[in-house]
């Protein structure tokens, strides 16, 4: 095990990136570029993931794709890796001169680490000292990924015709993203809520960054196939159904207290199936914020921050507002369903979906002294 960068694979050139977000249903690709401090989305595009065991048969579609959009070679990639390929914790380890910072990270991320040491890329920063129990102790944020999840990733990108140029983590490229899109957390911390396909991520980002990301197995998926089966409609039509109407009536409670009499069958069916398992996702993201105040002298957060497919659910803002106690708000640089200022290609897919794409693609220009803004 040895320390790497906070990006496990990177090297500079002119050319724009391509953000790369690997999902369970669909790889999101997006690619912008800058005129000084402007910048445009320019390209962005969603290639479903194939279904067969055939290891060409997306990579082959996302060539496809690029090809007719037109984009130049050579294709730079930026991608990252989800939770669960990864582990990023605080560590507390005696206090030390920052010269001798990795031989006291090295012992304590052994004995987290899930992964055998000999496959790991990592890398730490210091969150600085605090005491614990009496005892004086420095705050190390360690991110740490299975060196073979990142070959994987990098075949993946190959074999799309792709030169890899940065693999990091997803909760970096949300945060980088959230910046940029219109929301603009002051000083105080703040959530995402990445809601994927199969999983759903929980983030927690404060003044020295990020502090916290886990995995929930609660995903967009899950919500569709519950209607799917209860109603007996096709995929597409239960996917259309969950999007527009989504958690009327528990919405409808939040807002006035109750819900009016002569609610529709369809309405009390649809929240039956969705709250228990939103109604699980509130109960984590609760115990992530209080895990957050324990060790940060009761600091709450500012706000949450939707992200992912399943931020599209109808409703869910409020419903999630209501059940947490605090600001809720879509990711996207004007409402909630906003999309994409990407020209030819941006029709139909929305900032929730692109998020992790975005952020990706803006890697290379979000240094201090070029910070990006929107056109």
């Amino acid at each position: 095990m040895k320390p790497g960068l906070s990006t496990f694979l990177r090297r500079k050139q002119a050319v724009p990136l391509i953000g790369v977000d690997v999902g369970t249903s669909a790889v999101k690709l997006a690619r912008i570029e800058f005129d000084g401090p402007i910048w445009k989305v320019t390209t962005t595009g969603v290639v479903p993931a194939a279904k067969t065991d055939s290891v060409e048969e997306t990579p082959a579609r996302i060539r496809e794709l690029l090809k007719d959009r037109g984009i130049p070679r050579p294709w730079r990639a930026a991608s990252a890796l989800p939770a669960k390929n990864a582990e990023i914790r605080i560590l507390g380890v005696p206090v030390g001169d920052p010269s001798t910072l990795p031989s006291r990270v090295m012992p304590a991320a052994e004995q987290v680490l899930p992964f055998g040491t000999e496959d790991t890329i990592l890398d730490f920063f210091s969150l600085g000292a605090s005491f614990n129990g009496g005892e004086k102790t420095e705050r190390v944020l360690l991110a740490a990924a299975s060196r073979s999840a990142v070959d994987r990733r990098l075949e993946f990108l190959e074999r799309a015709g792709m030169v890899p140029e940065v693999i990091e983590l997803v909760p970096w490229a949300l945060a980088r993203a959230i910046r940029y899109l219109g929301v603009q957390p002051e000083d105080a911390p703040f959530g995402i809520l990445d809601l994927g396909h199969t999983t759903s991520t929980i983030i927690i980002l404060d003044r020295n960054g990020l502090f916290l990301s886990r995995s929930v197995r609660t995903g967009s998926k899950g919500l569709t196939e519950k209607i799917r089966k209860e109603l007996d409609l096709d995929w597409n039509r239960a996917e259309q159904l969950k999007g527009e109407r989504g958690l009327s009536l528990a919405a409808q409670a939040c807002r006035t207290g109750g819900t009016e009499e002569g609610a529709t069958l369809v309405a009390e069916i649809l929240d039956d199936l969705f709250l228990p398992a939103l109604a699980h996702l509130a109960d984590e993201i609760e115990k992530s914020i209080a895990f957050y105040a324990s060790e940060s002298q009761g600091e709450i957060l500012d706000r949450l921050i939707l992200t992912g497919g399943g931020a599209r659910l109808k409703n869910l803002d409020a419903f999630l507002s209501e059940r947490l106690g605090l600001g809720v708000q879509i990711v996207g640089p004007e409402s909630s369903d906003s999309d994409p200022d990407a020209g030819e290609t941006g029709a139909g897919v929305s900032w929730p979906l692109m998020a992790g794409a975005l952020g990706l693609a803006m890697r290379d220009s979000t240094t201090p002294e070029r910070r990006p803004r929107r056109t």
